[in-house]
């Protein structure tokens, strides 16, 4: 492979502190608008959670009733119980039961009026173990353009370093309730058949009688819980040309607030004067998640797919839900019939894709996200999926060709992950000092921090050092022994292998000096320095010998550099390299 295209020798002089704070495992409930699914939303979604995963010890998984984390019965209730903010519940309990150190959930909020500067507001609610209060923060954004998300990352990596503590405390009354997903298990009312549409609405495709595969129409009035007074639906009205999705658009509202009854009613309008099929159809999809009922889920989008054949919407949810059912050949399928109907719709690609990589089949993923990288060659995104496509299928030039693609275009924040991705392809590949310039790149993006590293990191970027400091002493041992058995090299160019030596190993030590190493393993840390102080003072009296011909740094190098090895092998052992 060829090295990176940066220019190592001026990569250390920018380094800044590579520290970490302590590893966060965190869990992602992500709610989009209701029913609103676009390629910008998708990327905004993305970049939220690449964000957390970018974050230097932090891990991310996506939560939702269908999440492998969340089998048990008791962490599916207290998933609910946190989506809805069910009064008196712990967060940090969840957090404890799915073995987190924070939970996040992040609603994606689109304003109605044009004339409205900020038009996406990304609400965001943070719980943490052991802390029994809700903080949060919110980020305004004027669109969902490239450049607006990129911006929405850096402030949600800002207020994510800004820590816990500084995030602004949630005061909510004892019946507040968070937004709920459409994914909760909470229980609606049940359905009942609706009455015929009045006779003075003119007279259109779906006032016609209910065809048999059609399900049976939901009630004009649902009764309300004999204790809370229901809110009462719009009287109906035959709705005009502007107006024909208003109950939609207000089921939609409902549900987006949380209110079931309210959104069911609407629904039932809805239907009753002949809105669109689709979108009644996908609202029923939704409210059957909301009972957890799978089945009648997959019944309402297979129905809200045939009554609109140019929809992708309900395509792609059915694929996902074959997924989680296991059905990995089936949701495959699927998103092959969405592609065909928009070839330029990326979340099929990268569904695809996902489901083939998780059943190992990564090549067949990388043709699919190649696909989808041709029709959107901006969307770094896209690249980092396809390079670690690649990386999995051990198609290794392949993927350090388009990890090193997006690095040219990404900002800071992608930049820092997509060379922490290039560190590890290199470091699998056996090619040491390209990994560990790519981890210091990737500290120096991220910027100083005076934390220690955790202990996980630590071992990744220090070892990696260990290994680029031994294969630079060792090439200019090996180039010094050719010349000196049987002259099989110039003497010149054993000076310049250990010249070289010298400054790769320099910039080791200089880059070991600005790491803060976790407490058990200081002693760790100083015996590196002394190995890399060890090489150096080699390679130095090796340089020194080829200058002067002298023997006593001959003499000097030999002993250093044995001690160097020693201590090297040494390391391996202490930390289980």
């Amino acid at each position: 492979m060829r090295r990176p295209i940066w220019h190592t020798a001026l990569l250390i002089l920018l380094l800044g502190p590579a520290t970490l704070a302590a590893q966060h495992n965190a869990g992602l409930i992500l709610e989009p608008p209701a029913g609103s699914y676009t390629r910008q939303l998708s990327s905004l979604s993305d970049a939220i959670v690449n964000t957390i995963c970018g974050l230097d010890d932090w891990q991310a998984v996506l939560l939702h009733p269908t999440s492998p984390l969340l089998q048990a019965a008791e962490a599916q209730q207290d998933f609910a119980r946190l989506v809805a903010h069910t009064p008196g519940f712990d967060p940090a309990k969840l957090a404890h039961e799915l073995d987190l150190s924070d939970i996040f959930v992040v609603r994606i909020l689109m304003a109605e009026d044009a004339d409205i500067t900020e038009k996406v507001r990304l609400d965001t609610r943070w719980c943490q173990a052991g802390q029994k209060v809700i903080r949060g923060f919110e980020i305004l954004m004027s669109d969902l353009g490239p450049g607006d998300i990129e911006a929405a990352a850096d402030r949600f990596a800002a207020n994510l370093v800004q820590g816990f503590e500084a995030a602004q405390p949630i005061e909510l009354p004892a019946d507040a309730t968070l937004t709920p997903t459409t994914d909760t298990t909470t229980t609606p009312a049940p359905v009942a058949d609706a009455p015929a549409a009045p006779t003075d609405r003119p007279a259109t495709t779906t006032d016609a009688p209910v065809l048999p595969d059609k399900p049976p129409p939901l009630p004009d009035k649902p009764p309300a819980p004999a204790d809370i007074p229901a809110p009462a639906a719009r009287e109906p009205s035959p709705p005009t040309t502007e107006e024909t999705a208003e109950h939609v658009a207000a089921a939609r509202a409902a549900l987006a607030l949380g209110d079931l009854d309210l959104a069911r009613r609407e629904t039932d309008l809805a239907f009753k004067y002949g809105e669109p099929l689709l979108s009644v159809y996908l609202l029923r999809a939704e409210f059957a998640a909301a009972e957890n009922d799978t089945e009648d889920r997959r019944k309402w989008l297979q129905r809200a797919a045939k009554v609109d054949p140019g929809a992708v919407e309900p395509l792609l949810c059915l694929a996902a839900l074959f997924h989680a059912d296991g059905l990995w050949q089936k949701a495959i399928e699927t998103y092959d019939r969405a592609i065909a109907i928009d070839p330029d719709c990326v979340a099929a690609y990268v569904g695809a894709a996902t489901v083939l990589c998780s059943h190992n089949r990564p090549k067949q993923a990388a043709t699919y996200l190649d696909e989808a990288v041709g029709r959107n060659p901006q969307d770094n995104s896209l690249l980092m999926k396809l390079g670690d496509a690649y990386r999995q299928a051990k198609m290794l030039p392949e993927a350090e060709e388009v990890y090193d693609l997006a690095a040219r275009t990404a900002g800071p924040h992608l930049r820092s992950q997509i060379f922490d991705k290039l560190g590890d392809l290199y470091v699998s590949a056996g090619q040491f000092e390209e990994g560990f310039y790519c981890y210091a790149e990737a500290a120096r993006l991220r910027g100083g921090r005076d934390h220690p590293l955790a202990r996980k990191r630590y071992n990744q970027i220090m070892t990696t050092a260990d290994e680029a400091v031994m294969a630079s002493l060792q090439s200019a041992i090996q180039v010094f022994d050719k010349y000196s058995r049987d002259r099989t090299v110039p003497r010149e160019k054993a000076y310049l292998a250990s010249e070289q030596a010298s400054e790769q190993i320099t910039e080791v030590t200089g880059f070991a000096r600005t790491v803060v190493p976790p407490a058990a393993a200081r002693h760790l840390h100083l015996q590196r320095q002394l190995f890399y102080n060890l090489a150096l003072e080699a390679s130095v009296n090796l340089m020194t010998y080829l200058d002067t011909n002298m023997e006593l740094p001959l003499k000097q190098y030999e002993n250093a550099a044995t001690e160097a090895r020693a201590e090297f092998q040494q390391l391996r052992k202490l930390g289980e390299l």
